[in-house]
């Protein structure tokens, strides 16, 4: 693939499958993602040069279909930069290749866990769990600050690199929100991170459905399991609709840790912790040993000392369908000959 070269397969996730290459132009580890291109041809988007007669049909693209996926994680990935945000390097779109591919930030450690037995995974203890979990609201407080819904938060999407820090991946069911927060439709979320708004078809806030999924995530990180299982995913939503969680008794966590939980899992979503306030909770700061998280939506205009919020980054429907930069090849050309 250009100047990088495949070793390994690292996994699967949402469109494609990921591998680790090596870039032998800077001797970098890279993850690149092979999204396959189904559909596409009859939108005339990946056969080298866009023909005219494509470009309406390009500009109308289906927001919930497959491509729409792939080209919104580009867009949305572009843009980010944050700690705790898996980064992109370019995209790559091989002439009369059957697959895009898409270059990212390698992160060495892997997932945090595994989640498709439901049951019987490592706990990591509070301790680990709680500096995993406050990095996730970090990254997540910077994706909701800047209008971006994840959709599709699960252990598997969130990678550690090689210092440790945990990083949020996979950005395919990702979307940009605007005025109004409150979506009628339901994300794409993972059956067991669905939360009951979503599986019972009301309005759906789908920064609350994060939340939902994240304290999911925090539940699988400390217990080993998740929160609602069942044989088959209308089990499993039955589960979510219609049961409380219950904490394993194998697993000891503190009272601390229980409230969190009960607070961020409240069935209604109205009543669900916001996310700013899950980063002041007494389980997040250790009981006061760490510094509460300070969320973006608390910063203020820039003043004498104070510290000023970031730029919102905002993707627009151009650059979503616009979203594979095909200079690439021209980029390789110019490197190797010293251009």
């Amino acid at each position: 693939i250009n100047q990088y070269v495949v070793v390994k397969t690292l996994g699967r996730g949402a469109f494609g499958k990921v591998k680790l290459c090596l870039n032998t132009l800077d001797g970098q580890l890279y993850a690149v993602k092979a999204s396959g291109r189904i559909m596409c041809r009859d939108l005339g988007c990946w056969s080298g040069a866009v023909p005219r007669a494509a470009a309406p049909a390009r500009a109308s693209m289906d927001d919930t279909s497959p491509l729409a996926a792939i080209m919104r994680e580009i867009a949305v990935m572009k843009k980010v930069d944050h700690p705790h945000v898996v980064r992109l390097h370019e995209v790559i779109d091989p002439p009369g290749s059957s697959y895009l591919m898409m270059v990212m930030e390698y992160c060495e450690g892997g997932c945090v866990m595994e989640t498709r037995q439901q049951t019987g995974l490592t706990p990591l203890g509070e301790d680990t769990a709680r500096e995993y979990f406050r990095q996730a609201c970090l990254g997540l407080d910077y994706l909701h600050y800047n209008n971006v819904v994840h959709g599709d938060l699960k252990p598997e999407n969130m990678l550690v690199s090689g210092s440790g820090l945990l990083k949020i991946a996979d950005f395919g069911s990702s979307r940009f929100m605007g005025g109004d927060p409150t979506d009628a439709t339901k994300t794409s979320c993972t059956p067991a991170f669905q939360s009951p708004e979503e599986i019972g078809h009301m309005l759906v806030n789908p920064f609350a459905a994060d939340l939902w999924a994240l304290a999911c995530c925090l539940f699988c990180f400390v217990f080993g399991r998740l929160p609602f299982v069942g044989s088959c995913v209308v089990d499993i939503y039955r589960a979510i609709l219609t049961r409380p969680h219950v904490f394993p008794e194998e697993v000891s966590c503190s009272p601390a840790l229980k409230d969190l939980l009960d607070r961020m899992l409240h069935k209604d979503p109205n009543k669900r912790l916001k996310l700013r306030e899950v980063g002041q909770h007494e389980w997040v700061t250790a009981g006061g040993r760490l510094p509460p998280l300070q969320s973006l939506q608390s910063l203020g205009p820039a003043g004498p000392g104070g510290e000023a919020r970031p730029p919102v980054i905002h993707v627009t429907h151009a650059e979503q369908v616009n979203a594979i930069d095909r200079s690439s090849l021209v980029s390789l050309v110019r490197a190797r000959l010293k251009v």
